[in-house]
């Protein structure tokens, strides 16, 4: 039977069932009390779940209604007001998550146990099966959850509002334990949540195991999506949920909303609206999306109908402007039918218009986020849409003047403040890529064909070896059939055969205009039975003729394509402003003037306009040479000038060829007299002289192809690909300019967005090579006049290029070295940053993955480097840079006998290591793509995604060395020619700072002060890989700490009575592993590769270089210009200074060795000091590289530092030197030296300022400080040494300058230099 008890019975009793009935049953088992528990289930924070006023107990006892108002607790039960007990409270809560813990743990061993007949069968796993280890856990494991239970311990339910919310307080740690775990393996709150509500349930069956973790999925799902909520909002949606998944009565439920809204504050403070995550929301529905997608698609189809209205008007109003002044009836018909023509198209395009902004307001009230992380490949209108709402107004902030000047000094694909820089430097980039595959695409169309492993011929029987990495599968070759493959290939076997066809070609051009002449027909095409037998060509020189001109209406198509689709539907461009269709050109052959100079003939009528003919010329001396002759010729009826080629608004020199090419093709056709000015022209050219002075200076004169012999053959080549890329270039500016005006030329971006707008519309000018500058204008007026419109600037780019040949090239394994280091150098700091904002990825994963793609690729990453070819990522991109500057040059090629050339160049390439340097970094590139790709991959994006974000990121984050992402600063739209010679090769600089800045930018400081790391993981990494692959002695800034640390030296000194130590010093002096003071790979192999490997300095000399004045020696340091660092003299001071020496007789070795070192390769360095160190002779040098002189080792000299001893090698320290470097022995030294001759540098400057001190304290009668004579103790210098300075600056101080050299040199006792002084007196 069922007996009630009094309240004091009911405290002591621990036989209180979990509905909180009040029972003296009879004793039952362990196993008939689970069973009883299975059947009660419990909330967070009530121990029941029925109905308050029923009972429900085993089958043996009967449910007793004792009263409908029934209360759990006793004092409620009797009428007595609830109290909140606090330590009662958060024991309860405590206990009851710890027993849920001890439960939760003990189900695991249970399931285990559930299948131990599987699990005995499993090899390795049969001490599990049977009662042994599984079932002890779980029966410890249930005990330590009964022990530790809240009814267990005797402890009372919370009954009040509080001591609920107190209860739940305390059940937090261990719960939030449980699920951060699993959260922390699986990367995912709701399967986390899955996991573990799922195993909590386990004990009672599959089906409520996995409702449960369906629960828990929820739940999470719930949670995580919360997370992305602004703090007050989070609290909010966590309280609702909270409220509403805690059960029991409303006291229960509020206490639950109370405790969920309050852990909403460990989540990210700042996050979105509720505003903004609904309009997300809808805006991320499958059916949203589809309708955007289909707006977007309905939008492009009105884009080309209007293009095309806008095509249609400009013509018509063409024809209306030509009407409109016509006098006869039937002109004047013919106007009021073009006018009406007019109005229906104009009216027809204001319905498109008005279609289109239809679909705009659509589109405008969504926020389409550019991707900051990846290509931003959208639309304009896309982009418009995240910039201005459907109200007109902006949605984001404009650049400040510190996006500005970034604009100026970083690549601009990491100006990502503002989405409209970031956008136009993603469509330039694809711009770049389109012009550069389109250019190949017609001259050599390149597939990849893999090689195979091992010594193999090609088609041309040529010797190829074949990779083990991966780069042994994207090898291209050219294809037949393409420009000029088959006329390379030709150029190769016999140059003279290629020389017969274009010399002919030449020829059938002016043959078939003249024929057409005589018959009166339109010019037509040669056939090839004409080329066979009337100009004798062979089947192949057919083919090659034929590729050629293929070539050439390829591009002409493509121009006149563009002109269609870009030019021509630009609103208002009628009349002359509408652009011009190139005309068909039958057998035409590119006429390519290269030169600076121009020859205008003009009728005497029009002398300013409408020439009849321009002639090129390289320097003003050819120009007047043949202006002569023209105006010998056409004087009486024509006026002949000279002018520099117009470079003011057009500084692509590829295009401003392309359309001199195109101009002269038009005026050659014209006129007769046109004809005969371009006979006599290349009459002129042949017999003037201009091929013996002209083309060695130049490489090509006047037309290419006109010159005779190899020459002709090479300078027709590069003319011919100057005019493709030009014409490609000039069709892709067409384009670029369209659809980017379509954002820039907005009138609400000009509005609201006037700096992100110019400083993006200056960019895009710049890399197209349309920027004037000032700077350059001063410069080539200057120089214009003998050495051509480009002559200071291609002879800086040329001098540049010879000495970076020179510097980093000619077998500098240690160059070569760093460039294989480089993506271990900055690639796993980005993918930790990239977790950082979002990403799955495991950095450490990708990096290994991508070793083992290298070697054994799949096919999918195979894929993935086909991919990388084909957007230009895995090229000698570091080497391409080299290039610049120096374009239309066709040297280095030579005739072996009568039909072969000999390339000198490539051969060089080869000796000097370039040609490997040049794979390296391609491998390098290709390296750090994969790291980026399988990151990708783990993070769950798609194949194809993978590839183009990883494409994407690799170039921009091993740095893209072209025009395009070079600093503004070093373009025309910055310091101009000047700017292109002082910046050369300093893109990786400013590229490694823009990482760097970006790096340290996504730190999220409040989440620092709170212990959240996770935001400066990427910081971090970037700062060890430094140390680990260039050391501490070489990280960022510490050049600038030494120099604030020993500028603050007397200072410090004076308040402390210590000299302060550098960084240096103190790594120096420290006992740290080398690898940490000097970086892995250098410790590794003991040489010092950190010369390459270090971050870039940050003073001015280190960030702008002209290394061609260094190495002539006219570079600011060697100068003496303040602000530069002191540096060795360069060649003009060596050369000069040995043949004084020896004109005056006292040359010695040391002279010599200056000069030897002045010129010589990096890697000649360590040759030419062993030779002057040993016996000079080739056995002495090369002893010192392969045998050991003993502990002494040789004593090395220094000779620009007056052949004092500079340091002891031993054969180690010479084998480093081969590498181009230092054993780091010796780099130890140097920088020790390096740092006790700034100490000692210090300790000068400061006792000279403590002797002026105290000299004008002696001047002006007052007695000497003594602390003066602390520091000059200090400074080493005694008491009687210190009065002697003292002695010495008063007289300095009270004599001039003529009598100390009186006094110092006896000037008296020579009358000759009396006389030189008497006057002064």
């Amino acid at each position: 039977m069922v007996e009630i008890i009094t309240p004091e019975e009911f405290r002591e009793s621990s036989n209180i069932n979990t509905s909180g009935s009040i029972l003296r049953p009879k004793e039952f088992s362990l196993d008939e009390k689970e069973e009883e528990k299975k059947n009660n289930s419990t909330s967070l924070f009530s121990t029941y779940n029925k109905k308050e006023s029923e009972i429900n107990t085993p089958d043996e006892f009967k449910p007793i209604n004792l009263n409908t108002d029934y209360e759990d607790n006793p004092a409620r039960l009797y009428g007595e007001k609830p109290t909140t007990d606090i330590i009662n409270d958060i024991q309860y809560g405590w206990n009851e998550s710890q027993a849920g813990f001890y439960h939760l743990m003990a189900n695991i061993p249970g399931g285990l146990d559930a299948i131990k007949d599987f699990v005995g069968n499993v090899p390795g796993l049969g001490f599990l099966d049977g009662d042994g280890l599984l079932a002890s856990a779980e029966a410890y494991l249930e005990k330590r959850a009964h022990l530790t239970s809240p009814e267990y311990l005797g402890l009372d339910a919370p009954d009040t509002l509080a001591g609920k919310v107190l209860a739940g307080f305390a059940m937090t740690p261990i719960t939030l334990a449980e699920y951060a775990v699993p959260t922390k393996i699986f990367k995912s709150v709701p399967l986390a949540m899955a996991i573990v509500d799922g195993v909590r349930a386990s004990d009672e069956g599959l089906m409520a195991a996995g409702i449960a973790a369906g629960k828990g999925a929820v739940m999470g799902k719930i949670i995580q999506a919360s997370n992305v909520l602004r703090l007050p909002e989070r609290m909010g949606a966590l309280g609702v949920l909270g409220f509403a998944t805690a059960g029991g009565n409303l006291e229960d439920r509020l206490a639950g909303g109370i405790v969920f809204g309050a852990l909403g504050v460990l989540g990210p403070r700042k996050g979105k609206t509720l505003g903004d995550v609904k309009r997300n929301l809808l805006d991320n529905t499958p059916e949203r999306k589809a309708v955007l997608k289909q707006k977007l698609k309905e939008w492009d189809i009105l884009e080309l109908k209007e293009r095309e209205s806008i095509k249609l008007i400009n013509e018509q109003q063409t024809k209306v402007d030509n009407l409109k002044d016509k006098k006869s009836t039937k002109k004047k018909e013919e106007y009021k039918e073009a006018n009406t023509k007019l109005d229906v198209l104009l009216e027809s395009q204001n319905t498109i218009k008005k279609n289109k902004e239809t679909i705009e307001r659509v589109l405008y009230t969504v926020e389409n986020v550019a991707p900051r992380l990846a290509a931003d490949n959208r639309r304009a209108i896309e982009v418009k849409t995240e910039l201005i709402d459907s109200k007109g107004e902006a949605r984001l902030a404009d650049l400040d003047t510190k996006g500005k000047v970034a604009g100026y000094l970083a690549p601009m694909k990491f100006l990502v403040k503002n989405p409209i820089t970031k956008w136009m430097a993603d469509y330039m980039s694809n711009a770049r890529i389109s012009v550069e595959n389109k250019v190949e695409n017609i001259l050599f169309d390149y597939k990849v064909t893999p090689v195979k492993t091992g010594v193999q011929r090609d088609s041309q029987g040529r010797i190829r070896f074949g990779g083990i990495t991966a780069l042994k599968n994207i090898q291209r070759t050219e294809s037949d059939g393409a420009a000029l493959t088959r006329a390379m290939k030709m150029y190769k076997k016999d140059w003279r055969v290629l020389e017969d066809v274009i010399k002919k070609g030449f020829k059938i051009e002016i043959d078939k205009v003249a024929e057409a002449k005589i018959k009166k027909t339109e010019v037509k095409e040669v056939t090839d039975i004409e080329l066979k037998n009337k100009y004798k060509f062979t089947k192949e020189q057919i083919d090659v003729y034929r590729d050629m001109r293929k070539g050439l209406d390829n591009v002409h198509n493509l121009y006149n394509d563009y002109i269609n689709k870009y030019v021509k539907t630009i609103p208002d461009a009628t009349g002359k402003k509408l652009g011009k269709e190139l005309p068909y050109l039958p057998n035409y052959m590119p006429h390519m003037f290269l030169g600076d100079y121009r020859v205008w003939v003009n009728k005497k009528a029009t002398p300013f306009k409408d020439p009849v003919q321009v002639l090129p010329a390289n320097s003003r001396w050819s120009a007047n040479a043949i202006a002569k002759d023209l105006q010998t010729k056409f004087g009486k009826d024509h006026v002949v000038r000279i002018q520099a080629r117009d470079k003011k608004n057009v500084t692509n020199k590829e295009v401003s060829a392309f359309e001199d090419a195109m101009r002269y093709a038009e005026k050659l056709g014209k006129t007769d007299a046109a004809k005969e000015i371009h006979d006599l022209y290349i009459k002129t050219v042949s017999t003037k002289g201009f091929r013996k002075h002209t083309i060695r200076r130049k490489n090509i004169p006047g037309q290419a192809g006109s010159a005779e012999g190899l020459k002709s053959v090479l300078d027709f080549l590069e003319g011919y690909r100057v005019y493709v890329r030009g014409g490609v270039q000039k069709s892709y500016n067409f384009k670029t300019r369209k659809e980017t005006n379509a954002l820039l030329n907005d009138k609400d971006i000009l509005n609201k967005y006037a700096n992100a707008r110019n400083i993006s519309m200056t960019y895009r000018e710049n890399a197209l090579g349309a920027t004037s500058n000032k700077i350059t204008e001063i410069v080539e007026n200057v120089s214009r006049k003998w050495i051509g419109e480009s002559g200071i600037e291609n002879s800086l780019g040329t001098l540049n290029v010879a000495v970076l040949n020179i510097k980093l090239l000619f077998g500098n394994l240690r160059f070569i070295a760093s460039q294989y280091i480089q993506p271990f150098q900055m690639i796993p700091a980005k993918l930790l940053h990239l977790q950082s904002k979002g990403e799955q990825g495991n950095m450490w994963e990708a990096v290994i993955e991508a070793q083992r793609s290298l070697v054994r690729p799949n096919k999918k990453v195979q894929e993935f480097a086909e991919y990388m070819v084909e957007q230009r990522v895995v090229e000698a991109k570091f080497l391409q840079e080299f290039s610049e500057g120096t374009e239309f040059k066709t040297g280095g090629k030579f005739k072996i006998g009568d039909k072969f050339v000999l390339n000198v160049g490539k051969i060089l390439d080869t000796l000097t290591l370039k040609t490997i340097s040049g794979k390296v970094e391609q491998y390098s590139r290709l390296n750090a793509g994969l790291m980026f790709y399988h990151f990708g991959l783990k993070s769950g994006k798609t194949h194809k995604k993978a590839m183009e974000d990883a494409a994407y990121q690799a170039d921009k984050y091993m740095v893209e060395y072209n025009s395009y992402e070079r600093p503004m600063i070093y373009g025309q739209a910055g310091l101009g020619t000047v700017g292109k010679s002082l910046g050369l090769f300093k893109t990786f600089q400013h590229n490694y700072f823009a990482q760097m800045t970006e790096h340290f930018k996504s730190i999220n400081y409040s989440q620092l002060k709170k212990g959240d790391l996770s935001s400066a993981k990427s910081s971090v990494a970037f700062l060890g890989t430094m140390i680990v692959t260039a050391g501490a002695l070489n990280v960022i800034a510490i050049d600038v700490a030494d120099r604030l640390i020993t500028g603050l030296s007397p200072v410090w000194e004076r308040l402390f009575g210590k000299r302060p130590q550098t960084v240096t010093e103190i790594l120096l002096e420290s006992n740290l592993p080398e690898w940490v003071k000097w970086g892995a790979p250098s410790a590794a192999i003991d040489i010092d590769l950190t010369t390459t490997l270090a971050a870039p300095g940050l003073g001015i000399a280190d960030l702008v270089s002209a290394p061609s004045l260094e190495y002539l020696g006219l570079h600011p340091g060697q100068l003496g210009v303040p602000l530069f660092k002191d540096r060795k003299g360069g060649v003009i001071q060596t050369t000069s200074s040995l043949a004084y020496k020896t004109t005056m007789g006292m040359a010695t070795e040391s002279d010599y060795q200056k000069v030897f070192k002045s010129i010589a390769p990096t890697s000649f360095q360590g040759i030419i000091e062993a030779y002057y160190a040993g016996d000079k002779s080739f056995t002495g040098t090369a002893s010192l590289f392969l045998e050991d002189k003993g502990a002494y080792g040789t004593l090395v000299k220094d000779p620009f530092k007056k052949d004092r001893g500079k340091i002891r090698r031993d054969l180690q320290d010479w084998k480093a030197r081969l590498f181009s470097s230092y054993s780091i022995n010796e780099a130890n030294q140097l920088k020790t030296i390096y740092q006790l001759s700034v100490i000692d540098r210090t300790a000068s400057t400061n006792q000279a300022a403590v002797v002026a001190t105290a000299a004008h304290h002696v001047l002006n009668g007052l007695p000497i400080p003594r602390y003066l004579f602390d520091m000059s103790q200090s400074n080493n210098v005694g008491y009687s040494a210190f009065s002697k300075q003292i002695q010495n600056r008063i007289k300095l101080m009270n004599t001039t300058l003529i009598e100390r050299e009186l006094k110092s040199k006896n000037l008296l006792r020579r009358s000759d230099n009396f006389d030189l002084i008497k006057n002064t007196f």
